[in-house]
């Protein structure tokens, strides 16, 4: 699972006095190490060598319960599930997280030291393996191949382009729909858990109520395999700066109705619209602006 000699997660741990922020420390081969606040701890090791990541997790977890401390991310949620791959080392699982507005969708895996986000549940115990009746109905609600929506071409095409065109008698060629997946874009800005750079899966150009910019992206870690929502404002830029843009963590369902909802958009990089997908977003800005848990930036520590 590993890529660098020593790694470094930031996590969000609770204790008697209330949530506090701190990070995981992975070494190759070596128990996992703890700060937060003034809190130090390392997991107690095992007199047999071990080599999988869910065995120390395990360990750190056992450690921390013992000191009245909890490791809040995605690998003490109730909703994670152990992946059901043979050849799984368990870093990852999935998040089966759903509700009446988002239904179950494909299945998504999230790693054990993703973060977590405003859906969580803390478990005791290890975590359940993933129920074969849960991920057939997940595997078989497969994601439509949504388009974007192609704006209506002009009667007759303007300028020099157009003087010359209809000279010789042609007709504009029909713009294609643009399949959703094309929005990817990887080597983004660096997830605020473990530092990788992220692909932005999608972006929406929103205006707020003082008619500034309001940008949402969706992102995705492919190391961590966290979600996020970046919510950008122009409005805040220079004298609010901290607050220009924030990058909430969110669950797998929620990102991917996201990126279906940017697919409905015909223009989403034109901010001004109020179609169906930017009543979306910005409802979705405003209850993580209440409700979830915002994240702080951090440096990049490798560029894939």
């Amino acid at each position: 699972m590993s890529y660098l000699n020593v790694e470094e997660y930031r996590v969000r741990v609770h204790r008697d006095d209330g949530e506090v922020d701190g990070a995981v420390w992975v070494r190759e081969g070596q128990e996992w190490e703890l700060e937060a606040a003034n809190l130090h701890l390392v997991a107690d090791a095992s007199a047999v060598p071990e080599t999988r990541p869910d065995v120390f997790f395990a360990r750190l977890k056992e450690t921390l319960e013992a000191d009245g401390v909890r490791l809040l991310t995605c690998g003490t949620c109730a909703f994670f599930r152990r992946s059901d791959a043979p050849d799984d080392d368990g870093w990852k699982g999935y998040c089966t997280w759903s509700s009446d507005e988002l239904p179950i969708s494909p299945p998504e895996h999230v790693t054990l030291l993703a973060p977590n986000c405003h859906r969580f549940a803390y478990r005791q115990g290890p975590p359940e393996p993933v129920d074969s009746t849960w991920l057939a109905q997940a595997r078989s609600a497969e994601e439509d191949q949504e388009e974007t929506a192609v704006l209506p071409q002009l009667d007759k095409p303007r300028g020099l382009i157009g003087i010359v065109r209809r000279l010789l008698g042609r007709t504009p060629a029909t713009r294609p729909a643009v399949p959703t997946a094309i929005i990817e874009r990887p080597g983004g800005q660096p997830c605020p858990c473990c530092g990788t750079r992220m692909t932005n899966r999608a972006s929406i150009s929103n205006v707020d109520e003082t008619g500034s910019e309001r940008i949402f992206s969706v992102w995705r870690c492919p190391h961590c395999l966290g979600n996020f929502l970046d919510d950008w404002l122009e409005a805040f830029v220079g004298s609010r700066a901290r607050d220009a843009e924030r990058i909430y963590v969110v669950p797998p369902a929620e990102a991917n109705m996201g990126v279906k909802m940017v697919a409905r958009c015909p223009r989403p990089d034109e901010k001004g619209c109020t179609c169906v997908a930017n009543r979306h977003f910005d409802t979705w800005g405003d209850f993580l602006y209440q409700h979830g848990r915002r994240m702080k930036h951090r440096e990049s520590v490798v560029s894939l």
